[in-house]
């Protein structure tokens, strides 16, 4: 990570800490919950981020989504205007009349990056579909899966995508992570400064994000015992302080990040 971010133009993270540089990379790495067991209902490695701060009549969130197109295979950006939730069919359903399964947007390929941009969020009234499909999002972000809709009975699929929820305030929807924007620089002209830093990137070092993403996905993980046991005492030591400092949700999502 630390050659990937030093070779990246000093312009192109100007908006960003290292901190959450390092967080929006770990989250594009994404997981791979299908090569290790789900602990009942628990996805383990799974790692949401939310970016917040960012501006809604700007192309920020469009052009932060065109430079992660070129970074992973596959990827999908979701406009959650009021419109779209409330007439998108999120969630396969089986048309017993046709006798076939009529796709639904959440039903994407193994490891799509999936951009979630709560900035089109605009004031009105969710109806009955809208809140169907904010439930069938959280389901994704926080279970991974996806429930098939069969009229009489749901059945859930497991599924493996990663997400990115870019809102202005704290999302509506659930996060492993939140990442606040807090800009450095305030360019005349967003759009423009946007692309530059874009094209600065020459197809060499894409190539380098691109295979440091795709290795880090695959590798091999362990814990030992002496780490193990490390991690229990601190836990304990930091709990015995304060109780409410942190919970085992907190320890978990700490070893996801490690």
């Amino acid at each position: 990570l630390i050659i990937v971010k030093d070779d990246m133009p000093s312009d192109s993270t100007s908006d960003l800490s290292f901190d959450s540089f390092e967080t929006f990379m770990s989250a594009e790495k994404g997981n791979d919950t299908s090569r290790y067991a789900r602990r009942d209902v628990l996805p383990l490695g799974k790692f949401a981020l939310n970016v917040s701060g960012c501006p809604h009549a700007s192309p920020y969130t469009e052009q932060l989504y065109q430079i992660i197109q070129q970074l992973v295979p596959s990827s999908y950006r979701l406009c959650m205007s009021l419109h779209n939730m409330n007439t998108q069919r999120m969630v396969p359903r089986k048309d017993y009349t046709a006798n076939r399964l009529v796709s639904g947007t959440l039903q994407l390929g193994r490891n799509t990056s999936l951009v979630l941009d709560e900035t089109q969020l605009e004031q009105g009234q969710l109806d009955t579909t809208g809140v169907r499909n904010i439930t069938a999002l959280g389901n994704l972000i926080s279970w991974q899966k996806v429930d098939y809709d069969f009229n009489y009975h749901q059945m859930e699929f497991p599924c493996n995508i990663n997400v990115l929820i870019m809102s202005e305030g704290r999302s509506l929807l659930p996060c492993d992570c939140q990442v606040h924007l807090r800009p450095t620089v305030n360019p005349p002209n967003l759009e423009e400064y946007l692309k530059t830093v874009q094209h600065a990137q020459l197809s060499s070092q894409l190539n380098k994000y691109r295979v440091y993403l795709t290795a880090a996905r695959s590798l091999d993980y362990s814990i030992s015992d002496q780490m193990t046991k490390a991690v229990e005492e601190d836990f304990v030591d930091m709990r015995k302080d304060d109780p409410q400092s942190i919970s085992a949700e907190d320890l978990h999502r700490m070893l996801v990040v490690a």
